[in-house]
């Protein structure tokens, strides 16, 4: 190239308006990166010979590189009114086009390319980018497979095959395409982190680990390379090296929306949740609805209230905008209902992520058959689907209702996701079913197929939106019969769950339009419970846990994200009018007990009067709630296990009556438990119940009393009397499937 400059510099010394010399230096320098050199000359060139087609469509080359894309457009379409069978003069009129936006339009410069010479690789490749943006993706997959056929070590066309078809979650022949790329070409680092987040979603990440580094080694600026890599690392418990990797990532693209909430989860999870707020609130101005979105979770789950109420704002707004425009909010459903109680925004973003979750299986192919099932004989096969059957509040729930089934009627499988955790209550539940089935991170399209092939009947996710869940899974309806129960206090909003299961109080009639699926109202109380479960007999005293000897101690063991300032406000006026009393809190981390100390201070309350209780084996966690004298339940979102754990140990929960599911559990809950005296329907309502309470020892006496004499009769506790509903639900629902009637809403007698 150096020699072809001093030639055509020298020829211009002599010859200064020769066209050729002109048009020449003009390549070399748009070659060399100086496009705005290469277009003075090139055009200086056309001054001359303004009938040259290759220089019109060089000098259409050299505008693109300087953005000035409708001047290169007329710098093409004047090449090709000069030579109307330049084959590059209308694939490069097509990539002007692209740039425009004008997809359409550069799909017909395209074709005509293709009309010129029909094995033009090349042209194929770019008519399949712009069929793409067009919508077209059959056609635009047929173009990429063609430019495949003329040249099959295209990586190019390999690569952006893989993308499409990953995007229709044909994940075998995905990982086929980004294989064959990488093959042709290993420094091609697209294909490289493609293939990486294929081999990393289905398990296998020390693979996907080598992918993503080779991309980095290719492209050592590809922040997303960056970003997965230290994704990989961290599911592999290499923590140092992820963190390294996500500053890696922030240094190149410090306000990047996947890089800071991947780097903020890995924080959260190494229990550096300060740290993960402060990575999120980096962003800054230019933080986007993601982000908001994670931010307000990381606040709530560390109590962290200064510039929460703005937080939250921003992220319901971006909700209803997203809403409005038929896109998919950037919050969670798991989020949005300890967030807002309008069941109808709480409906309409499930129903958004079911559409993006079941839009991302469709394109499997995949369909089960339920054929032969209506005319099967013997017990139905019952599945329940959860990565919570272990040491987790799940667990412990259902872990009494499995043994229980009537096996006359009912063959019990359990499918168990995620990690094993060797738990005692892990162990229990394997041994009370027929079969247990670990699934692990098998790809969801496996894990369908053996649901499906094991012959189950109706499927029951324990799920929901909690985390590790696999939806995906229950999308691709492995069952002919789906219900989702109980992980999710909340409607689905998927078209692939027929039933939830609910009870008169968290779903009372008149709310079957704020549910996708069709209710199942049980007597009584939706949520299980194990009438087996111990209460450790080792004596405890209050000193031992740092409590007063006298007082009143108000308990609330809920998680810390469903501690809101309202509610808080209304426990520190409680406290202030209890002389000597304090307040008993599940101690988590330590930035969420220090926010809480320091809010106590600012409404005038002494922090010590805010005691935390640290881990305990459950046995034990049960039976030092004798030590409280009253639980106070949160209020948007209640304590679920939390209320029903206070009420087995024989201690009274005042709870206040929301306006949606998850705000209606305990009162549910203490309905079922013989104590509906202890609910209220407003804030003021809740506050005098617990000051009269607290000031009343011998009503809370009775009340402690009530509480441990009903707790073996009441319908909360009796797990025979539950398991019997719900089986008579599954009968009900199986007896319609077989009928061919469409699922409806019915509510279970009183058996």
């Amino acid at each position: 190239m150096e020699e072809a400059r001093l030639a055509a510099q020298s020829l211009l010394a002599r010859e200064p308006q020769n066209a050729d010399a002109l048009h020449l230096l003009g390549i070399i320098l748009l070659q060399s990166g100086q496009g705005e050199d290469a277009v003075e000359h090139i055009s200086r060139s056309l001054s001359v010979n303004p009938a040259n087609a290759s220089a019109h469509c060089n000098l259409g080359i050299a505008l693109r590189s300087q953005g000035r894309v409708d001047e290169a457009i007329g710098s093409f379409e004047r090449a090709l009114e000069l030579e109307p069978a330049f084959i590059d003069g209308h694939n490069s009129l097509g990539n002007a086009l692209v740039a425009a936006g004008r997809f359409e339009e550069a799909a017909g410069a395209y074709g005509q390319a293709l009309e010129l010479n029909p094995d033009y690789a090349e042209g194929h490749f770019n008519l399949g980018i712009a069929l793409e943006n067009t919508g077209d993706i059959a056609a635009a997959e047929a173009s990429y497979c063609r430019a495949i056929e003329i040249n099959p070590v295209y990586d190019s066309a390999l690569n952006n095959l893989g993308n499409l078809i990953k995007g229709q979650n044909r994940g075998e022949e995905a990982e086929t395409c980004f294989r064959k790329a990488v093959e042709a070409n290993p420094a091609n680092a697209q294909a490289q982190n493609n293939l990486g987040t294929i081999l990393l979603a289905t398990g296998r990440r020390d693979e996907a680990i080598t992918c993503f580094t080779r991309a980095i080694e290719g492209a050592p600026g590809f922040f997303e390379a960056h970003n997965n890599l230290a994704v990989a690392l961290a599911e592999c418990g290499r923590l140092e090296e992820a963190r390294a990797s996500f500053k890696e990532g922030l240094s190149i693209a410090p306000g990047n929306p996947g890089i800071l909430i991947g780097y903020s989860d890995l924080l959260r999870g190494e229990g550096n949740i300060g740290e993960a707020i402060a990575c999120l609130k980096s962003a800054g101005d230019d933080a986007n609805a993601v982000v908001e979105a994670r931010l307000f979770e990381h606040m709530r789950a560390a109590c962290d209230w200064e510039g929460l109420e703005e937080v939250e704002q921003n992220v319901a707004s971006a909700t209803t905008k997203a809403l409005a425009a038929a896109e998919t909010p950037a919050e969670n459903p798991f989020v949005n209902i300890f967030r807002c109680d309008d069941e109808e925004v709480n409906l309409a973003v499930a129903r958004a992520h079911s559409a993006d979750l079941s839009a991302r299986v469709g394109g499997l192919g995949l369909s089960f058959s339920g054929a032969g099932r209506t005319e099967k004989e013997g017990p139905l096969t019952i599945g329940y689907l959860s990565s919570d059957l272990r040491n987790h509040a799940i667990g412990h729930l259902t872990a009494g209702i499995f043994k229980r089934h009537d096996r006359s009627k009912f063959t019990i499988a359990a499918y168990a996701l995620g990690p094993e955790d060797d738990s005692d209550c892990r162990r229990r539940i394997k041994g009370d079913c027929d079969h247990f089935v670990e699934l692990g991170d098998l790809p969801y399209e496996a894990a369908a197929k053996q649901i499906h092939d094991d012959g189950v009947d109706i499927l029951v996710d324990l799920n929901g939106y909690t985390a590790r869940s696999r939806l995906e899974i229950c999308a691709l309806r492995p069952a002919p019969v789906q219900v989702t129960y109980l992980g999710f206090p909340g409607t689905s909003g998927a078209s692939f769950f027929d039933y939830v299961i609910a009870d008169p109080i968290v779903a009372p009639e008149g709310d079957d339009d704020f549910f996708s699926e069709k209710i199942i109202r049980l007597p009584h109380c939706y949520q299980a419970n194990d009438c087996d479960q111990a209460i450790s007999e080792s004596p405890m005293v209050r000193s031992q846990f740092g409590l007063p000897e006298k007082g009143v101690v108000f308990a609330s063991f809920n998680q810390a994200y469903k501690i809101d300032p309202v509610m808080f406000d209304a426990w520190m006026r409680v406290l202030q009018n209890v002389e000597g009393s304090v307040l008993w809190l599940l101690g988590q981390h330590d930035l969420a007990r220090e926010n809480l100390l320091q809010q106590a201070e600012g409404r005038g309350v002494d922090p010590a009067r805010l005691v935390f209780a640290g881990k305990m084996p459950k046995d034990a966690h049960l039976a030092r709630h004798r030590l409280a004298d009253l639980a106070l339940d949160t209020r948007i979102y209640n304590g679920h296990t939390t209320t029903s754990d206070a009420l087995w140990a024989g201690l009274p929960v005042v709870a206040l009556e929301g306006r949606h599911f998850a705000s209606r559990v305990s009162s549910s809950l203490l309905r079922a438990a013989g104590a509906p005296e202890l609910i209220t329907h407003s804030l003021a309502d809740y506050e005098a119940l617990a000051l009269r309470l607290a000031r009343s020892p011998g009503s809370l006496a009775e009340l402690k009393v009530k509480i441990a004499v009903s707790r073996k009769s009441c319908p909360l506790f009796n797990t025979d009397a539950f398991v019997s509903a719900l089986e008579t639900a599954y009968l009900r629902i199986w007896s319609d499937y077989r009928a061919g009637l469409p699922p409806q809403a019915f509510a279970v007698p009183e058996g």
